[in-house]
């Protein structure tokens, strides 16, 4: 979603939840869906758990399917769903829309680019790192943030954006994309008619 700067930082949150029941690098979950990987070659140094899920070719007007993952383990689930709720509590009249960690290789790179979908551009796509280093740049615009692990960020990805991970450890992102009410009840005739 368009915003006026590029991140603004939402809120501290525990993250000693999440932590307990990651499931180890080596852990066959981080495998179970490799698609984001494969459709994005920008995503190819990262791999995924997927708990809620919008497909990209979601467009104004169409009712969101949502689909929901449970391969996970119970305990990361709930963790994570935690984080969820209280992240939509920050934007009230929303709707969580995609849910899923992100695991970026140690000296992995995201290349630059911009999230190009309508189902990324009508969300506030919100970061909490879980694993971090100062090792980690988050570039935005070319300029690189330091996001700090159990910090939610809400950041512009309508803008050009990379990460670099220069360190010898994995990154752990929680990403959480919550769709505004407006956006996603609006109907293709209301869109029409310029509602």
């Amino acid at each position: 979603m368009k915003l006026s700067v590029p991140l603004r930082r939402v809120f501290d949150y525990p993250i000693a939840d999440i932590l307990a029941n990651l499931p180890d690098t080596a852990s066959a979950v981080w495998e179970a869906d490799r698609n984001r990987q494969k459709n994005f070659e920008v995503q190819k140094d990262t791999r995924t758990i997927l708990f809620k899920w919008l497909d990209n070719v979601w467009t104004p007007g169409m009712t969101p399917e949502i689909d929901d993952y449970d391969y996970a383990p119970p305990e990361l689930i709930r963790a994570v769903h935690s984080y969820a709720d209280a992240l939509a509590d920050q934007f009230p009249s929303g709707r969580v829309v995609k849910l899923f960690l992100t695991e970026l290789k140690a000296g992995g790179v995201i290349q630059p680019h911009t999230d190009k979908a309508a189902a990324l551009h009508a969300v506030h796509r919100c970061h909490l790192p879980i694993v971090t280093t100062d090792q980690v740049d988050f570039f935005i615009e070319r300029v690189p943030y330091h996001l700090e692990a159990g910090v939610a960020y809400e950041f512009d990805n309508t803008r050009f954006h990379a990460v670099r991970n220069r360190g010898d450890q994995n990154r752990v992102h929680l990403i959480c994309d919550i769709m505004p009410e407006s956006i996603a009840s609006q109907t293709q005739s209301e869109l029409q008619a310029g509602m």
